[in-house]
């Protein structure tokens, strides 16, 4: 995997992550988000299982996510306000989808490449760490890492609410590797 940024549009409330298996029974058209994405428990239950992970970011923007391959600097860790870590399963078609989460409201599976990363098969975790961005509210030019590391299992989650990255950051320490 190489360094990539990712400019996202956020319409709405959050982003989601994915891999291929994770969407394909959603059609064209399809409202998933109305259908099986908009309780905490049809969330939890995708976010938990790796599939189709949610992150609340609570505020429409242009987020800019820089992902990154395995384990942040502890520079970095210390000086990010906000962090969250989820787990992913990616398939054989080694692609995870970085999308807004609105797009789940009327289904179009393709996207734009620059929203691909391409990854080996396998489990990752996930890191987001972030901070307030310069121009001092969140959501427009507000920088999220979001490094990928991989695991040989899969590390499940027991979030028992909505994954939300500014909820997050008082709560999470991480270890030092």
């Amino acid at each position: 995997m190489r360094e990539k940024d990712i400019n996202l549009e956020v319409t709405g409330m959050g982003m989601i992550l994915y891999s291929d298996h994770a969407v394909v029974k959603i059609k064209k058209g399809d409202n998933f988000f109305a259908d099986s994405y908009s309780t905490v428990e049809d969330v939890l239950k995708e976010v938990n299982s790796g599939k189709i992970v949610g992150i609340c970011l609570e505020t429409p923007g242009q987020y800019i996510i820089k992902v990154r391959e395995g384990f942040p600097s502890d520079e970095l860790i210390d000086n990010s306000k906000f962090k969250l870590r989820l787990s992913i399963e990616v398939d054989e078609q080694n692609r995870i989808y970085v999308r807004n989460l609105d797009d789940l409201s009327d289904w179009e599976a393709a996207c734009d490449s620059s929203q691909i990363v391409d990854v080996e098969k396998g489990y990752y975790t996930v890191l987001l760490l972030s901070n307030m961005p310069n121009i001092g509210y969140f959501g427009d030019e507000q920088e999220i890492y979001m490094y990928l590391e991989r695991d040989d299992v899969f590390i499940t989650p027991h979030f028992k609410g909505i994954p939300n990255l500014r909820n997050a950051g008082r709560r999470v320490n991480l270890p030092l590797v």
